[in-house]
């Protein structure tokens, strides 16, 4: 362990910046950095720790004391992770030790902004320290001046999106006539078209129409971030006329049929093409298993034009996973860790960065928590890094950047003077005069912006990490739920780690169920309870997000009460059981309970997993159907149905074909009769569940009975499982 510190003392020299001429502290305030440095190793908090060293950096310590205290907490190390001890105990001497520095401050002059960041990474509630740093206290946190109208602009911007979704979007429906699927699919076609939007497509005429609405909602959005009004986009827009097949089989032959016929329009060329191919006639081919992934492509290709290309990526990718919850079309995911510095590279830390690394691909609030995880760290890219010529050079972290800084510039008022600009313009010069800051300064802008203020360490010590005991419960009774419905898988998989609860997430279900508290009749009404009303007592941004990412229930006694009823449902059960889940916020108050369980999911299209439910061998079954708004069988009541049986995996795994299910009495026996949903045919043409199919049964299932399923996925995967009923 000896010759393993002194290695990480040459490191950690290398890594840490350079000190300043004189201390910033006393020595004797020093000296007790270096006690709390040490006993933070002793109990396990080597994180801290190390930034304690960094504090001490940053005050002027001296090389030689750095060094040897570098070298004590190496030999202080433990052989195998420890679990943190005594934070509670640890935290009062971190706060005196920041308020000792914090008497300093009136006497800092030009070192004041540097010691009040070192007292700041101690204890993040020093007022003084936080104003020396040009903050100010708005809704509870300390942000920067500028940051003020960027909290009200996201205000708006929140509410505009609520807003977008509800647009009215008439379509024009029609047989389509294009050659390429009489000629060669020999499959009637449909053709749905508004305003400069028009889409051909094998698919029914509902999916289509929901596709063709989506999208325009999200380019009605487009619009109100560059000109601030939202609409839709109208007739004397640019056009798009796009053609669109839903299986790889088919999407090859329209290429070779396309090439035996007058071959391609001039923008195939390009080296990185997105998502499909254009033909000669202007027309745009693509294949895409699932309505969210057609949905972006059209949007990408509805907004693309001579903009800069880090602009037009980071611009469509954010409305795209706000609308969609896709990423932008077309994009290679690279997922290349960084490597950390020596100074950071704890295992507990390595394993923390791998599970975040999970959130890039789980939708705006996932891909946000990741990038934040390294601006936290500066090891976000630099914007000047995004700047490339073509918008499928960008990929991983990178388009993460383009993407929030989009943000930024959305919530800055800032993306009508820069998206106008033609992809030739001078684009440091406008971002100066657009938001006040240049390509150097807008990093650490950015940084703060996104991360805000941090807790101090004294703050991370003294929290309380336990979970509530209602939380606590029903998270694990969510993650045995999600253990049977995966125990039996298809295909290879990389084993997925269990959800964990987010306090952030958590605290927005806290405010939705507080707001229905307060308005009843939206709660019973859907889908007015996932909404929450600008005009109305207890309205919040982060309450009306939790709605419309939530399940929710009324008249629950508990949390744990909500999922078994959830459970018997069909489209509330999906989102408990997705296999991409990696993070939820669940609240119960006044008697409802609300789970996010959609904030943070990797689409299904990303991995290979399969989820069902009831799960193989599972006892005492429900009988019947739980009745949920909306109604999946309009007109039907749902009190007369049998218990649901769900599949959910990505659709992109079908190797051609499609889903068949059945339910038998017992193994080869009668068929059940069942209402059947799948996506492309949903029982209710409103709302078509992604990557999910369902039996319905249309009577109670029998007491006491063992029931078997059949299941075809695709072409060649087949196989089944059996449950049994319990006694009523």
């Amino acid at each position: 362990m000896a010759g393993r510190g002194a290695a990480l003392a040459s490191l950690l020299t290398l890594a840490l910046p350079a000190q300043s001429a004189a201390p910033l502290a006393p020595l004797p305030a020093r000296r007790s950095l270096e006690s709390i440095a040490q006993n933070l190793q002793k109990s396990g908090w080597p994180a801290e720790a190390t930034t304690v060293v960094k504090v001490l950096q940053e005050l002027g310590h001296e090389p030689a004391a750095l060094n040897a205290l570098r070298a004590s907490l190496a030999k202080l190390e433990p052989k195998a992770a420890k679990t943190p001890t005594g934070g509670d105990k640890l935290a009062p001497a971190v706060k005196k030790a920041a308020a000792a520095l914090a008497a300093l401050l009136p006497a800092a002059g030009e070192q004041r902004a540097a010691l009040a960041h070192a007292i700041l990474e101690l204890d993040g509630e020093i007022a003084e320290a936080q104003r020396a740093l040009g903050r100010v206290e708005h809704d509870g946190r300390w942000i920067a001046v500028a940051d003020v109208a960027r909290a009200q602009r996201r205000r708006d911007i929140q509410i505009a999106v609520a807003n977008a979704r509800r647009l009215p979007v008439d379509v024009k429906i029609e047989v389509g006539d294009q050659p390429l699927f009489r000629e060669l699919l020999q499959s009637r076609s449909v053709r749905v078209s508004c305003g400069p939007l028009t889409v051909e497509s094998e698919w029914p005429s509902e999916k289509v129409v929901r596709v063709v609405r989506s999208t325009l909602r999200a380019a009605a959005m487009s619009r109100f971030l560059v000109v601030g009004k939202l609409e839709l986009p109208d007739v004397n827009s640019a056009k798009l006329s796009t053609l669109h097949v839903a299986s790889k089989v088919h999407y090859d032959q329209a290429i070779a049929w396309a090439q035996q016929r007058g071959g391609f329009a001039p923008k195939v060329a390009e080296p990185l093409q997105l998502s499909g191919v254009f033909l000669a006639s202007g027309k745009f081919v693509h294949r895409h298993v699932a309505e969210a992934q057609v949905e972006a492509s059209l949007l990408y290709h509805l907004l693309d034009g001579d903009h800069h290309a880090w602009v037009l990526a980071g611009h469509t990718d954010w409305l795209c996973r706000t609308f969609f919850g896709e990423p932008i079309p077309g994009i290679v995911w690279e997922e290349k860790g960084r490597k950390l510095e020596a100074r950071t590279a704890t295992a507990a830390e390595l394993q923390e960065r791998e599970w975040r690394q999970h959130f890039a691909k789980a939708g705006l609030l996932g891909a946000r928590s990741w990038l934040s995880y390294l601006a936290e760290r500066s090891q976000d890219p630099p914007y000047s890094r995004c700047f490339v010529d073509q918008v499928g050079k960008l990929s991983g972290d990178d388009l993460l950047k383009a993407t929030f800084a989009s943000e930024f510039l959305h919530e800055s008022n800032a993306l009508g003077a820069l998206w106008p600009l033609t992809a030739s313009a001078d684009f440091p010069k406008a971002l100066q005069q657009a938001v006040g800051l240049g390509v150097e300064a807008f990093d650490p802008a950015f940084r703060e912006w996104l991360v805000g203020t941090r807790p101090g360490m004294a703050q991370v010590l003294a929290a309380d990490r336990s979970l509530p005991a209602d939380v606590a419960a029903a998270l694990g009774k969510l993650v045995e739920l999600r253990k049977a419905a995966m125990a039996m898988q298809r295909w290879s998989v990389d084993p997925r780690p269990d959800p964990r609860v987010d306090r952030t997430l958590s605290a927005g279900a806290r405010l939705h169920a507080a707001y229905l508290g307060l308005h009843p009749e939206q709660a019973a009404a859907w889908p007015d309870a996932h909404e929450e009303y600008p005009d109305r007592e207890g309205f919040s941004v982060e309450g009306a997000w939790a709605g419309g990412h939530a399940v929710i229930a009324s008249g629950m006694k508990s949390l744990s009460e909500g999922i078994d009823g959830w459970m018997g449902t069909f489209y509330h059960r999906l989102p408990l059981l997705e296999p991409g889940l990696l993070q939820c916020g669940m609240a119960h108050a006044a008697g409802i309970a609300v789970l996010d369980a959609s904030s943070m999911v990797i689409p299904a299209d990303e991995i290979t997993m399969i989820a069902i439910w009831p799960p193989a061998d599972a006892k005492n079954v429900p009988l019947r159907f739980v009745p949920e708004l909306p109604n999946p069988l309009p007109g039907i009541d749902q009190t007369k149905l049998g218990y649901p049986i769900t599949v959910q995996f990505g659709e992109s795994l079908l190797a051609g074909g499609g889903v068949t299910m059945a339910l038998h009495e017992a193994a080869g026996g009668a068929i059940v009769d069942c209402h059947w949903s799948t996506p492309a045919a949903p029982t209710n043409p409103e709302l078509a569940p992604r990557s999910a199919w369902c039996l319905m049964p249309k009577a109670a299932l029998s007491p006491n009975k063992k029931y078997t399923v059949t299941c075809k996925l695709g072409a060649d995967e087949s196989f089944e499982w059996s449950f049994t009923t319990g006694g009523r």
